[in-house]
C-alpha cells in the first residue's frame, strides 16, 4: 500500500527545493492522503497553458521539451528516490512505495511565467498633464511656424526684427498654460505676431 509521511516529505524537501532554486522555480511540497508527495510549481521562467498543468512523470520528454523537460525530469528523478514500482498494469497489480504529482499551477491559482514581459497598465493623464502636453505641443508649433516665415521670405533682418523674435520667443518659453491661456487666446497670439511679423519684414 502506497505511503508517505510527513517526515518523508522533509527528508526530501531539501533536494526538491535545490532543482527549484537552480531552474529559478517556486513552489511548495505537500502530502495528499498520506500516499502522494504533491509538488506545485507556482512560478517558473516556463509557460503553462492556461496556467494550469498536470504533469505526467512517465511522459515528461512526449508532452514537453528543452529546459522545461529536463526541469521536470530533475524534479520528478528526486522527489520519486527511494520509491520502487513492482505495479503490473497487465494483471491490475499495484505495488508502489508513494506517488509523486507535480503540479504547474493550480486550477485557483494559476501559474505565473517570470521574466515573461506584463503588459504596461496605460496611465491615464491628470487634467494639470493634460494641459502642460497641450501647451508643449502649441509652443513647439508656434516657435516653428515663426521660423517658417522668416526663412520663407529670406530677408536680412534688422536687429530690430530680432530682438522682437528673441522677446517673443523668450515670452512663449516662459508662459504657463494655465486656465486663462487657453488654446483660442494662444492662437489669437501667435496670428497677430506672426502678422506683425510678416508686416516688418516686407
Amino acid at each position: 500500500m502506497a505511503f508517505v509521511s510527513q517526515e518523508d516529505k522533509k527528508a526530501k524537501a531539501p533536494a526538491i527545493k535545490a532543482v527549484l532554486k537552480k531552474y529559478g522555480a517556486k513552489g511548495s511540497i505537500s502530502v495528499r492522503h498520506h500516499s502522494t508527495l504533491v509538488v506545485t510549481i507556482s512560478a517558473s521562467p516556463f509557460e503553462v497553458k492556461d496556467g494550469h498543468e498536470t504533469v505526467n512523470n512517465y511522459y515528461i520528454d512526449s508532452h514537453h521539451s528543452g529546459e522545461k523537460a529536463k526541469f521536470l525530469n530533475e524534479l520528478f528523478e528526486v522527489c520519486n528516490e527511494g520509491n520502487h514500482n513492482n505495479s503490473d498494469p497487465y494483471t491490475d497489480y499495484f505495488d508502489v512505495g508513494f506517488y509523486v504529482d507535480i503540479q504547474l499551477g493550480r486550477w485557483n491559482k494559476p501559474h505565473v511565467q517570470t521574466g515573461a514581459k506584463q503588459p504596461e497598465e496605460k496611465k491615464e493623464m491628470s487634467e494639470a498633464e493634460k494641459k502642460e502636453q497641450a501647451y508643449q505641443t502649441w509652443k513647439q508649433n508656434y516657435i516653428n511656424s515663426v521660423r517658417e516665415i522668416v526663412k520663407q521670405h529670406n530677408t536680412p533682418q534688422t536687429q530690430a526684427i530680432k530682438t522682437l523674435i528673441e522677446n517673443e520667443m523668450a515670452m512663449v518659453t516662459g508662459l504657463g498654460f494655465d486656465a486663462d491661456e487657453t488654446s483660442t487666446r494662444a492662437a489669437a497670439r501667435a496670428s497677430a505676431f506672426v502678422e506683425a511679423l510678416r508686416i516688418m519684414i516686407r
